[in-house]
């Protein structure tokens, strides 16, 4: 149950469940302690059940008399109540530090390191680059952006010309000039490199001809430092591991890593897995939810308009919140609650839903 994440039908069937029950009237503490495993298990609300939801269950069975639909900033804060949505804990971001270079680094990587020691060394410096102290202060990452500039290039830089081969009418061929081009448009399109105060963007050797990329690294040398690892180096593991050296650091990617979620996976059901869903304090933490939700978090995606998607930096979960003692003596002990309520699915399963919110307060 730990790798749990109700999709939206079973969250779905919970609900009506908790609406049909009479045995659930006029115990609010067993309601709340099924919207905890629901919580707990990182449920969305399908829009279909939202009527369910409200007036069913909130209104009726638990007595909230304050359902509205606020916008929650990227860091979380709630434009009815004030309140802030919490994410990935300092404890759970340790807790994936920790572990992260042993279960990114596969066996594979490890052959081509342990055995050529030019993939030995490019990895020691790769971290001596990395690691150490911020000019920034000590409070402040090293790279507040870590930039994946393949998959930016290859995003929509493809020409589309008859295929020589006869299999198909059409071929996509990338060109180097595409490409470069590509990245340079997007970068610069977005002003991402002034957002920033000290990015790092990795690519692979062969990108020190693109013509264009390396101009703007030059123009912006005071802002942008580079690494060009050896070709045949998979680069998505050094992406992520320059990341993970501080919580506050984001990621430019289109990528969804599936791969590394997979590697965590394949590291918990082997280390035989712990007692709670990634919020609880044990030797053997939910790494591949934490990973997920630090991904989430961190991760600037592109949309099909070429624009730049800053990142939500709480978690997608019906957050639950208990009011303090004081607050209590003069209201009711219901806690406020966040759910989020998904408004248009994500067809291709990669869980970039569209979502808004409901904030439940007595």
């Amino acid at each position: 149950g730990d790798l749990l994440k109700l999709d939206f039908d079973l969250t779905g069937k919970v609900l009506r469940h908790l609406a049909k029950k009479k045995t659930f009237e006029g115990k609010p503490d067993k309601v709340l302690d099924i919207f905890k495993f629901l919580s707990s298990s990182f449920a969305s609300v399908d829009q279909k059940y939202q009527n369910t939801l409200v007036e069913r269950i909130l209104v009726r069975k638990l007595g909230y008399s304050n359902v509205s639909s606020p916008k929650i900033s990227t860091n979380g804060v709630c434009s009815c109540c004030g309140s802030q949505l919490a994410g990935v804990t300092k404890e759970e971001f340790e807790q994936l530090k920790s572990n992260f270079r042993t279960i990114i680094f596969d066996k594979n990587d490890q052959y081509l390191i342990n055995n050529l020691a030019e993939y030995e060394v490019q990895l020691f410096e790769f971290e001596d680059r990395i690691k150490g102290k911020s000019p920034f202060g000590e409070s402040k990452p090293k790279f507040d952006l870590v930039i994946d500039s393949l998959n930016i290039s290859y995003r929509k830089a493809s020409t589309i010309v008859q295929d020589s081969t006869g299999l198909r009418n059409y071929t996509r061929v990338f060109k180097v000039k595409d490409l470069d081009q590509q990245i340079v448009r997007l970068l610069v399109g977005n002003r991402i490199l002034e957002r920033f105060e000290r990015s790092l963007l990795i690519g692979r050797e062969h990108m020190k001809v693109w013509f264009g990329l390396n101009r703007l690294l030059r123009q912006n040398a005071n802002r942008v430092e580079h690494v060009y690892l050896l070709n045949k180096t998979r680069d998505d593991n050094f992406i992520l591991y320059a990341a993970i050296q501080h919580p506050s650091t984001k990621i430019l990617s289109g990528d969804y890593f599936r791969d590394h979620r997979e590697k965590f996976t394949e590291w918990y059901l082997k280390a035989g897995g712990t007692s709670g869903g990634g919020t609880t304090t044990t030797s053997k933490p939910n790494l591949p939810r934490i990973f997920s939700r630090w991904l989430r978090s961190r991760q600037i995606t592109i949309s099909d308009d070429h624009q730049f998607v800053f990142p939500n930096e709480f978690d997608m979960k019906i957050h639950i919140q208990t009011t303090s003692s004081s607050e209590a003596a003069h209201s009711s002990t219901l806690p406020t609650l966040h759910i989020p309520v998904v408004t248009l699915q994500d067809p291709y399963s990669n869980d970039d839903h569209h979502y808004s919110w409901l904030c439940v307060r007595p």
